[in-house]
């Protein structure tokens, strides 16, 4: 089959959404499908080079984005008329909300036999609603979303709980389910003895988190909570591995403000395999997110492939990979007494943290991106030979 994924960022950008369309389009060239990804020549201040790319077997079209406002508006120079004029046997789209993505929508499924499909990953206008404009704004969004998001001819949601959200956007037939997940090689061993020795870790009860520096990725909670842990157990370290998306200098002077900056290690973005160090390194993983922002959570299912325990605020995501209490912990974004409690509880019940470690393990591997390819490319099969989903 001839497979396009059109996506705002792509390879080398690297977030859950980039990651998860990287690894699923890979196998599938392995599979051997031709694939196209279709995506923008830059994220803020980054622009790359490169306007064609081959990767992994992954051909990767570049384009100029010419006008953009946050994540609602933006437009791509040439993007529209360069995936018109090829023809694919699947057009795959990622997210939703795109006017982009609705006008190349409409003229495909009025000028080709292309079947469409939509992985929203997540509520597009998840948090907005809390003011006033915000909630007009989500409903006339929605509105105009509507029936484009009836076009398409199959919607892939990540997780078993989007149901209840998707046919308020247009998505009522025809969903499928096809998670999120990680490469086969996140279970690997590694050694991590230099890692620990580099970033002071060893003989360190590590909390982790890894994921983007962001307001809304709630970071700051665990360094609030962090005082009064370490009073009674001063050798334990928050350790952060991601990239500053413009919350580091924030969280670094909370933390010299609350006098822990000794025990909170920010080390920026890593290589995978410093990744597994760093995940190794840990007991516990935090995943404090604002609710309504989270709809998987890669970054959490990859610690819990290598044995960490999550701790996660009540929202989709978390709520479908945890049951809180037996694989994991649950509590309300921004209660901190709540989750100051559960993490010395974790701390302090090393029994929970090993049977919870062995329930993730086995969860993690029934989410390998190599067997969720191989559901992806069947949907695909299914809808081009126009049998049932």
């Amino acid at each position: 089959m001839r497979i396009g994924y059109v996506i705002p960022y792509f390879h080398p950008f690297k977030d859950g959404l980039e990651n998860n369309c990287l690894y699923l389009a890979a196998e599938l060239a392995k599979r051997g499908h031709e694939i196209h990804v279709f995506t923008s020549d830059r994220r803020g201040a980054e622009v790359l080079k490169n306007t064609y790319e081959a990767y992994n077997g992954v051909h990767i079209h570049r384009y100029r984005t010419l006008v953009r406002y946050k994540y609602y508006f933006f437009y791509n120079a040439g993007m529209v008329s360069d995936i018109l004029r090829r023809n694919f046997d699947v057009l795959h789209f990622h997210n939703i909300g795109h006017p982009q993505w609705d006008a190349i929508l409409l003229a495909t499924r009025l000028l080709k036999k292309t079947k469409c499909v939509n992985t929203p990953h997540g509520n597009f206008f998840a948090g907005i609603e809390k003011s006033f404009f915000g909630k007009i704004f989500k409903t006339v969004y929605r509105l105009w979303e509507f029936p484009f998001n009836r076009l398409y001819h199959a919607c892939v949601k990540v997780n078993q709980l989007q149901h209840k959200w998707l046919p308020e956007y247009g998505f009522k037939k025809k969903l499928v389910y096809i998670p999120d997940g990680i490469p086969a090689e996140r279970f690997k061993k590694i050694d991590n003895s230099e890692f620990l020795e580099r970033h002071g870790l060893s003989g360190k009860f590590v909390i982790c988190n890894l994921g983007r520096l962001l307001p809304y990725k709630g970071l700051d909670q665990m360094v609030k909570i962090l005082p009064k842990i370490l009073k009674k157990y001063p050798e334990v370290v928050f350790l952060s591995m991601g990239p500053d998306r413009g919350d580091l200098l924030r969280l670094k002077n909370l933390a010299k403000e609350l006098n822990v900056e000794k025990n909170v290690v920010f080390v920026g973005e890593v290589s995978e395999d410093d990744k597994l160090r760093g995940l190794d390194a840990s007991r516990i993983f935090v995943f404090p997110s604002q609710p309504g922002t989270e709809f998987f959570g890669i970054g959490m299912l990859e610690g819990m492939a290598r044995g960490v325990v999550p701790i996660a605020t009540r929202q989709e995501g978390p709520n479908f990979l945890l049951r809180d209490g037996e694989n994991g912990m649950l509590f309300n974004y921004g209660n901190l007494t709540e989750l100051k409690e559960k993490i010395l509880f974790m701390i302090e019940h090393s029994e929970f943290l090993e049977a919870a470690k062995k329930q993730n393990f086995g969860l993690a591997k029934s989410f390998v991106n190599e067997e969720i390819a191989k559901s992806l490319e069947a949907v695909y099969f299914k809808l081009c030979k126009g049998t049932s989903l």
